[in-house]
């Protein structure tokens, strides 16, 4: 997936990251 510019994409651990995303409007 992409990362969000400016996040930090390995510093949390892959659901975490999912939530993070989702709740942005991300979508993995």
């Amino acid at each position: 997936y992409a990362s969000p510019r400016g996040s930090p994409a390995h510093s949390a651990s892959p659901s975490a990251v999912t939530s993070a995303l989702s709740s942005s409007g991300y979508t993995s």
